[in-house]
């Protein structure tokens, strides 16, 4: 099996760390805008009723 070497650092210093900025500025924006619709939601979503005690039956 043919081993395959990438020399990136040498070849084009600091395109490798522009790159990762570009892919954690897009993670970033992505989840932050998956919150905020998350936030949204559960800001219209009707409340969670507590059961009562005088609800269940036990028989």
């Amino acid at each position: 099996m043919a081993a395959i070497t990438f020399s990136t650092d040498t070849a084009h210093p600091g395109r490798l760390e522009a790159g990762f900025a570009v892919l954690r500025d897009m993670l970033n924006t992505f989840v932050s805008c998956r919150i905020r619709l998350a936030a949204a939601a559960a800001e219209h979503a009707c409340p969670r009723q507590a059961a009562s005690s005088s609800s269940i039956n036990v028989g």
